[in-house]
């Protein structure tokens, strides 16, 4: 498909796939360097830790961080979607008749249903699109979200237990700067680049200079190891 820019520019779109390697990321920034004189590009990463590599350069280059949906939107996302009709379809019994299909009940359930979903694992576009088609029931899509989310929390702790007050700092933060999660963890950004693509815990938003939780689920699941380790604890006589 051809795009052009006012200038009349053709912009090249390249997408670069979560699991590609370095090698690949930088042949592709190297390509649209060469072509820069004759064309524009735009590089969509699925994996923003690909972007920590890239030497920054304001005057030809420019991140943008594109952020999940909000719930208005991600409520139309999933209604076109088909969740309706798949939340209708794995109903009980006891759930149709208290629930019928078409009524304010079962809208209000159904409301509640897509609530339970933002609760768990957020309102990114991809993560709705797999929860709509998958032929996981979606209470089994959500328990499975937390389940890898817990997984990945662990290895990590135990691997690096100094991540565990950087989990606890976002606790009271949606975002981290850079150099406060740099300094704590005593780690540049590029070495800590492939922590963060192998466990897939804490995402880097480049734009802003930012680290955040990788995604709503792998903050529920923090905030659930965070409970458990105080508790552990704590002084036998106070459990």
């Amino acid at each position: 498909m051809d795009v052009f820019l006012p200038s009349g520019h053709p912009v090249i779109i390249v997408e670069i796939e979560r699991d590609s390697n370095e090698d690949i990321v930088h042949t592709v920034f190297r390509s649209l360097k060469y072509l820069s004189s004759v064309a524009r590009g735009v590089v969509i990463m699925t994996d923003p830790t690909h972007a920590i590599g890239i030497t920054p350069d304001l005057d030809r280059r420019r991140f943008l961080w594109v952020s999940d949906f909000t719930e208005k939107q991600a409520r139309i996302f999933l209604d076109n979607n088909g969740l309706r009709e798949k939340i209708g379809s794995e109903m009980s019994a006891e759930e149709k008749r208290r629930y019928p299909l078409g009524s304010e009940a079962f809208e209000n359930f159904y409301k509640s249903q897509v609530d339970f979903i933002f609760q768990n694992v957020g309102t990114r576009p991809l993560t709705l699109h797999c929860l709509s088609s998958d032929e996981l029931p979606v209470q089994n899509f959500v328990e499975f979200q937390l389940l890898s989310a817990r997984n990945r929390i662990n290895n990590l702790v135990i691997e690096y237990p100094q991540f565990i007050p950087i989990l606890k700092d976002f606790m009271g933060a949606e975002s981290l700067k850079q150099e406060h999660v740099t300094k704590k963890l005593g780690i540049c950004l590029q070495k800590l680049a492939p922590i963060l693509k192998d466990y897939q815990v804490i995402s880097y938003d480049l734009e802003h200079e930012t680290f955040l939780l990788h995604s709503t689920s792998v903050r529920v699941a923090a905030e659930e190891y965070l409970r458990d380790l105080e508790i552990q604890q704590l002084p036998a006589s106070n459990i």
